[in-house]
């Protein structure tokens, strides 16, 4: 498996990770009457209201949120610096761990503003939160690469036993070479081109 696949997938995944952060769907309120109310993370839109929308800040969500995309990012780099061929390949820890982080802090974010948006749900016309499902993708697709990356980080390291182990067998057996072609009889040493 090509690493460059792991890294364009991690591109996605950020891309997730952004767009759920940025779009305004982490609470959506729709009224029959055609009004809605739509609640991101550092921003409020408004349809069919006239009056103006206090926007109720959410800090540790952003927080939350802002973190795993900083992972994310790191974590891309680095799978492209390992795909480049110029680290080790235990350098390939780093992206997995940073993808662990960075999928658990995302999916710690989601599933504590999904409990609140299903307590909501009761006592309003709640829309569904598509910046929820946006980030909670993101989340889930940083695990499947870190599981992808285990196992090509597990690959590469039977590699180098393998050839490390094959290396070791052929120079633990001294062979001495006399200088005489291994394809030709000989007797008593001597070549069979000098008529003995």
């Amino acid at each position: 498996m090509n690493i460059k696949i792991a890294g364009i997938f991690n591109i996605i995944a950020l891309l997730l990770l952004v767009a759920g952060a940025l779009a305004p769907g982490w609470v959506v309120f729709e009224q029959s009457s055609g009004k809605a109310v739509h609640i991101g993370l550092f921003y409020a839109v408004k349809n069919g209201y006239s009056s103006s929308l206090a926007f109720v800040g959410f800090i540790e969500f952003q927080i939350e949120v802002i973190i795993g995309i900083i992972l994310c990012i790191i974590a891309t780099i680095l799978i492209f610096v390992y795909a480049n061929g110029q680290k080790a390949h235990s350098y390939l820890m780093a992206p997995v761990i940073l993808n662990l982080i960075a999928g658990i802090v995302t999916w710690v974010a989601v599933g504590r503003f999904l409990q609140a948006v299903l307590i909501l749900d009761y006592g309003y016309d709640m829309g569904v939160p598509y910046s929820l499902i946006l980030s909670g993708l993101g989340g889930v697709m940083l695990f499947v690469i870190m599981v992808v990356l285990i196992v090509k980080k597990t690959q590469d390291s039977n590699q180098i036993q393998t050839s490390q182990r094959i290396v070791m067998a052929n120079t633990s057996k001294p062979q001495v070479n006399m200088g005489y072609s291994q394809d030709t009889p000989q007797q008593n040493g001597i070549s069979p081109k000098y008529g003995v």
